[in-house]
């Protein structure tokens, strides 16, 4: 029986050392968990960022070339024909 107690005392103390490694471990996926949700919150951040400075980008663009001369005032006719067309685009996908 000595043989036996003594494994059993051995699986035990493995066992508990497992748990531990096994808690220890979860905690650390809990704390990546957080910080991959906090990364993709500031990802959205910057994409929202990005995309109201591209915005911003046209806007200025589009401004410049209406000061200019014919060439530049031709531009700008093809890049309000284009917005034109992105909202014609948003409008059908509304009516779907």
């Amino acid at each position: 029986m000595g043989a036996h107690d003594e494994i059993l005392k051995s699986l035990q103390i493995k066992l508990k050392q497992l748990s531990g490694k096994m808690e220890s471990q979860e905690g650390l996926l809990q704390e990546a968990e957080t910080e991959i949700e906090g990364l993709k919150s500031q990802l959205r951040l910057k994409n929202e960022e990005l995309d109201a400075l591209q915005d911003q980008l046209r806007k200025m663009k589009l401004a410049k070339t209406l000061s200019g001369d014919s060439e530049q005032k031709r531009e700008a006719r093809q890049m309000i024909q284009t917005m034109l067309r992105e909202v014609d685009k948003c409008i059908a996908l509304l009516n779907r």
